[in-house]
């Protein structure tokens, strides 16, 4: 019964956030209905068997604190539904260095994988995934051509013309090498924020919306699991046994996971990490310069949940488990501001802030992967990176936007 409880009252903070939002794509809609997602799967999969545990009230509380935060940025959300438009485009000079940069990190992956290539046969991101060794500077640029054809990308859905269209399409080659020598999250990532970036310059009714959405998710779903045959053929040969074990183990077991854990530790048997997760990347800093201990691993130990084997606890786990459940609720909080300052600032009327669009498309990914696990803190550093590739992209002085003058045709 608690689980319809909580499903009930999450239900109605959605609709009360949909309805001063407006649009279904506004992060406390879209955290919502993924929670809302979270409760269905939890009764579907085990009914009676954690039905009754007041626990998964976490998951409502963790939305209303996001709601909250979000709507402290300002006041009410004011959401224009025009769709944006204005003249922008690279200066030629930046384009060219850009996409000369991307080209040959492209082709210099490229070279490293055609030995990969030539002697194994079989599906070509598994092999590469198996036997492809990166250097860190390719692993770095490898979020410089994924920024650079989500931004090439960007500009062309905001100014359709024929020179952004020539220009995205040319950017988007180069991102084959790091597409295969990626792990499932950037594909992910990528279909998610392209989508995402869609919603924020369209500007879609939400029938429109919820259209896209659900063929978003079909595909992400397809890609999910044909990707995990490729994964598990090894060593499991019934595609019917694959499929049942990534079900349960990738979209069930994490939310009984988080109680067990939770309540184990609660039960003295395990220690709080006192910040050691939330605060990860900076110990990690402190640690190379030799003034921390060192950092924690990243992959957590793995828990049998029914049966199944899990390692992931749901995205509340990672701070829950540094200072207790109040904290989980603090970061969604803070968490709360910053997309509402990112969405209240994409949405003004006249906008020009081609960064704020590309960094909250991109966002959406760690938002939406709550129910499964941890996106931002612990991944810190790349969100540094990423943003560091973006914030050159779309300076003022790399872009053209018309103000009026001149300028554009150059």
């Amino acid at each position: 019964m608690n689980l319809f409880i909580f499903f009930l009252m999450l239900l109605v903070i959605t609709c009360t956030n949909l309805y001063i939002c407006s649009k279904v794509y506004a992060p406390p809609v879209v955290l919502g209905l993924i929670f809302l997602f979270s409760y269905a799967i939890i009764n579907y999969t085990y009914g009676g068997l954690e039905n009754e545990y007041a626990f998964y009230s976490c998951f409502m509380i963790a939305v209303l604190f996001f709601s909250i935060g979000f709507y402290t940025t300002g006041n009410k959300t004011v959401i224009s539904s025009n769709k944006l438009t204005f003249l922008v485009k690279f200066k030629k000079f930046y384009f060219k260095i850009f996409w000369i940069i991307e080209y040959l990190v492209g082709i210099i992956q490229f070279i490293y994988m055609i030995p990969i290539l030539l002697k194994n046969k079989g599906n070509a991101w598994h092999i590469i995934r198996k036997e492809y060794e990166g250097t860190g500077l390719l692993d770095l640029l490898n979020l410089y051509i994924i920024i650079f054809v989500l931004t090439c990308f960007c500009i062309w859905l905001i100014d359709n013309s024929g020179v952004n269209k020539k220009r995205m399409l040319l950017s988007i080659p180069a991102i084959i090498p790091a597409i295969l020598s990626s792990n499932r999250g950037t594909w992910f990532m990528l279909i998610i924020a392209v989508v995402f970036i869609v919603f924020y310059v369209k500007r879609l009714s939400n029938i429109k919306t919820l259209i896209i959405a659900l063929i978003s998710i079909a595909t992400i779903l397809g890609l999910f699991f044909v990707s995990s045959i490729w994964k598990y053929s090894d060593y499991i040969n019934s595609i019917e046994e694959i499929f049942r074990i990534v079900s349960k183990s990738y979209f069930s077991t994490q939310f009984v996971a988080f109680r067990e854990k939770m309540e184990w530790i609660k039960a003295g048997h395990g220690r709080l990490g006192m910040g050691e997760n939330t605060f990860r990347f900076f110990v990690a800093i402190g640690h190379s310069l030799g003034f921390a201990q060192e950092p924690v691993d990243t992959v957590q130990r793995f828990m049998n949940i029914y049966g199944y084997n899990t390692n992931v606890y749901t995205g509340l786990s990672y701070y829950a488990t540094d200072f207790g459940m109040w904290w989980a609720y603090f970061i969604e909080f803070i968490l709360g501001m910053i997309y509402g300052y990112l969405f209240k600032r994409v949405f003004r009327k006249q906008t020009d802030w081609i960064f704020g669009i590309i960094a909250l498309s991109i966002l959406m990914y760690p938002l939406i992967n709550q129910f499964f696990d941890d996106r931002y803190f612990s991944v810190l550093s790349q969100w540094i990176k990423q943003f560091f590739f973006l914030w050159i992209f779309t300076r003022k002085n790399v872009l053209i936007i018309d103000k009026g003058t001149n300028d554009y045709e150059k």
